[in-house]
């Protein structure tokens, strides 16, 4: 398990840093298996904040080392 975090973990570091879009099925939050076409669908049902993504999916609310990119999904938005 703590070898899929840390691939995981770089894969994220990756997106952040080079700017990639996230494909749907991209994991974002490990700890709890959520992917970016979850994070996704809460945002288009209303979801505006990391908050607002941790209630409606449980992303971010374990380790919280994927709010960043939860924060770039809503970004996508705007």
């Amino acid at each position: 398990m703590e070898n899929h975090i840390k691939e995981g973990n770089e894969r994220r570091l990756e997106i952040i840093s080079g700017g990639m879009i996230m494909d749907r099925d991209e994991i974002v939050c490990n700890c709890m298996g959520i992917t970016a076409g979850e994070i996704r669908e809460a945002i288009e049902k209303g979801a505006k904040t990391v908050e607002d993504i941790q209630e409606a999916t449980g992303a971010g609310t374990v380790c919280g080392g994927c709010i960043s990119d939860i924060e770039k999904l809503l970004k996508e938005k705007e």
